[in-house]
């Protein structure tokens, strides 16, 4: 049935209206300002293209609202839409929530679509890089809990949340926490996105883009298994293609290893668009990374940028044939040639354990300020047959166990300008 303003269900005054049972709304649909719909006594409700005034009120009190593909529904000015007690499919289609509109949600999570806020919610093309700042108090808010809130949607426009959580994107399960984190990061698009204790394994590069703080949670008392003491946040880099190569030396059968981590990177802080490409390491090939002078996206930037209280820990481990020499099999703990942190300008690292890492922090070589360095730890640097000498070069040992000194430092701060550090 089609179900016109007038017959929307059990209408209790003049600006309230209930659904309490299923059907669809009429096309094309502009309702005044002020009126509050709430779908209950899990009612599935359809709609196409709906349009909703300013201080309105939308809330799935139970039940779907499925707006149908290619359709779109719109929120007013300074209006909510509050899906807790159901769930809201925008499967095909787009949901505009306009400058000061809030999205509310639960466990249930958005089904695909489009939530375009603020801006994005009056013209996808109302702005560009020379007119971003003249409409940054058109924007929208989020409020969700830590759980899956979006199930293959996408953003367009300015969100504000308090934080955000990569675990807003994950599934049950997740195997790769690194998609989950670079969608937070780029929805909060400036401030706190937050790691909950936990073991996230990621198989590609993090991408922290200027003005993001990257933070886990602080260590606790009470040491769950498998997390360190200091920091409860644990993220632990894991191949994507693991396969056998030909036996290096003879007779010893040794993986090779390929990785998503772009230039062996784990964390990249304001790199340029074409840092992201993957590099396939193995164990006889070191990623270069080339000259760090250019590697920056936006240049001399503000302060504000900070990655604290994680732990990167490269202890994925394999082994090789039992009767492979004792060097070989030290090679084959924890992934090779590992990069923990790389930062293009000024960024904080505070309170990061480093684990197993080749190099655990390289910064671009320009001339920069607001590089600091506070209560960081390395512990084992260097794995992978790569040890670090009293004069902190790794050393790289050849088949005899010679050992062949490389260029790159276990730290690397680039041109140092103002430089805050305390290791």
């Amino acid at each position: 049935m089609t179900l016109k303003l007038s017959l929307f269900g059990t209408q209790c005054n003049d600006n309230r209206v209930l659904l309490s049972c299923s059907g669809s709304i009429q096309d094309n649909m502009t309702i005044e300002d002020g009126v509050e719909i709430i779908i209950c006594n899990n009612a599935i409700i359809e709609c196409r293209n709906l349009t909703l005034g300013r201080n309105s009120l939308l809330r799935i009190e139970s039940g779907s609202l499925i707006v149908a593909s290619g359709c779109v529904l719109t929120l007013g000015e300074n209006s909510r839409l509050d899906a807790r007690g159901g769930t809201l499919n925008l499967t095909g289609a787009r949901c505009n929530l306009k400058s000061g509109g809030t999205l509310l949600l639960s466990d249930f999570p958005v089904k695909g679509g489009i939530l375009a806020g603020g801006w994005a919610a009056e013209n996808d093309s109302l702005i560009n890089s020379e007119d971003y700042h003249a409409f940054q108090h058109m924007r929208s808010y989020l409020d969700a809990p830590i759980c899956k809130a979006f199930d293959g949607t996408e953003f367009k426009g300015r969100w504000d949340m308090d934080r955000a959580y990569p675990q807003w994107f994950a599934d049950a399960g997740c195997d790769d926490w690194s998609v989950p984190i670079n969608k937070a990061i780029a929805l909060k698009t400036t401030g706190d996105v937050f790691l909950p204790a936990g073991l996230y394994y990621v198989k590609h590069t993090i991408l922290v883009t200027m003005g993001i703080r990257l933070i886990g949670e602080n260590g606790t008392q009470e040491v769950k298994p498998g997390l360190n003491p200091v920091c409860s946040t644990v993220l632990e880099p894991r191949p994507t293609v693991v396969k056998l190569m030909p036996p290096i030396p003879s007779n010893v059968a040794r993986p090779s290893i390929s990785t998503g981590f772009s230039h062996g990177v784990v964390v990249a802080v304001n790199v340029v668009d074409s840092f992201v490409q993957t590099d396939d390491i193995s164990l006889d090939k070191k990623p270069a990374i080339g000259n760090t002078k250019y590697y920056w996206k936006r240049a001399y930037p503000c302060p504000g940028t900070a990655i604290e209280n994680i732990m990167i820990l490269n202890k994925w481990n394999y082994s090789a044939e039992a009767k492979a020499p004792a060097a070989i099999k030290e090679y084959c703990i924890g992934m090779p040639f590992l990069r923990g942190i790389f930062v293009a300008g000024g960024a904080r690292i505070e309170s990061v354990l480093f684990d197993g890492l080749w190099q655990s922090i390289l910064w671009q070589s320009n001339y920069c300020d607001c590089k600091t360095l506070a209560r960081c730890t390395l512990h084992r640097p260097g794995c992978n047959n790569f040890e670090i000498n009293a004069n902190c070069l790794p050393v790289e040992l050849n088949n005899d166990g010679s050992p062949k000194i490389e260029s790159e430092y276990a730290i690397d701060m680039g041109t140092l300008a103002g430089l805050a550090h305390e290791i």
